[in-house]
């Protein structure tokens, strides 16, 4: 992409007439992305075109005669990160991911620049849990390790639990850290746990006995044990 112009911009409408996204430049300027200019993914619905409503993204200028509204497309930004991801070989490994939605049983995220892929449950954490967005609402940076990829959808399937940060020997048992709860863990019905987030890459679990925390709460703990897998610090309250 040598000698293109990148800017950001904020998707602010949609012309379905025009067959083209408003957007609005940071400094003030209006553009147009044709449809068919936004996504290297088809459009299969109304609710993946109207999905890039008031998101931020990059974009490539195409023509800007300083005064009329701007030209863009996203087509090589998004196929630059592709190729990015899929340099010297995709499976196994970690990328950051950001959630946008999520359905009984999967995230979906963004790899970088709408490059899409999916969590399935069962890939989140090892512990029980109610539904997705429980654990990682919309919006979370994840880190999350490639399983496999479809060419021919361009999409990716990933691993959340799979990953265990290369910094993990920085924790020892005893240490005291902050970290965010993000869903409670099930037992016969009944709640034995918390899974709480430290960094994207190392989570935790802190049982519980007759104490009640919310999703978002930022508590202090003390780690109990350090698991080499499974992404899992073992915590527990301060004394």
């Amino acid at each position: 992409m040598e000698n293109t112009k990148i800017v950001n911009v904020t998707c602010r409408s949609y012309d379905k007439r025009g067959g083209r996204y408003v957007v609005d430049l940071e400094d003030g300027r209006k553009g147009y992305i044709a449809t068919n200019n936004m996504s290297i993914y088809p459009f299969k619905n109304e609710k993946k075109i109207y999905g890039f409503l008031r998101r931020s993204l990059r974009a490539i200028v195409l023509t800007d005669d300083g005064e009329n509204p701007l030209t863009l497309t996203r087509i090589p930004i998004m196929e630059a990160k592709l190729a990015e991801i899929l340099d010297g070989g995709a499976v196994k490994k970690v990328v950051e991911a950001t959630v946008i939605s999520a359905s009984d049983m999967a995230l979906y995220v963004d790899l970088g620049d709408c490059i899409s892929g999916i969590i399935y449950k069962t890939d989140i954490i090892s512990a029980g849990f109610s539904h997705p967005n429980d654990v990682y609402p919309v919006g979370s940076k994840i880190l999350a390790k490639i399983k496999g990829y479809q060419d021919e959808k361009k999409f990716f399937t990933l691993s959340h639990k799979d990953v265990f940060s290369k910094d993990k020997d920085q924790y020892y048992i005893g240490m005291h850290l902050e970290g965010t709860v993000r869903a409670p863990i099930y037992s016969n019905g009944k709640i034995t746990g918390y899974f709480v987030q430290i960094t994207p890459a190392i989570a935790g679990i802190v049982d519980v006995n007759d104490i009640r925390l919310d999703n978002g709460d930022i508590i202090p703990m003390v780690v109990k044990d350090v698991k080499a897998r499974g992404l899992k610090l073992r915590l527990q309250f301060p004394n």
